[in-house]
């Protein structure tokens, strides 16, 4: 019961304040990195399949430790099991990149 009062109040809350029009939003502030490191990580590696593929493993790498080191500098201090996944996420992702790879 709680949680559905937490969610309609939530919703509610959304349509009344909103997202502030001066602070961009952070998935579009992610977008705009992905669309910068595509174009450069395309003009580093080239458009060949191997090339689009280790440029792709490089992008999603770069992205997510952007956007986790970001995200546990402003939540870790706080919570740091919010830290401690984004790293354990980082270090699986880089693992399985090191196996494709190799």
């Amino acid at each position: 019961m709680m949680l559905l009062f937490a969610i309609i109040a939530g919703f509610i809350l959304d349509l009344l304040i909103g997202d502030p029009r001066w602070l961009p939003h952070p998935i579009c502030l992610i977008g705009n990195l992905i669309s910068f490191l595509e174009k450069l990580l395309r003009s580093i590696f080239g458009k060949s399949s191997r090339g689009l593929l280790v440029g792709g493993a490089v992008l999603v790498i770069l992205v997510l430790a952007f956007s986790c080191s970001i995200f546990s500098i402003g939540f870790g201090r706080k919570n740091q099991s919010v830290a401690v996944f984004c790293c354990r996420e980082f270090y699986v992702l880089s693992n399985f990149c090191n196996a494709l790879f190799t």
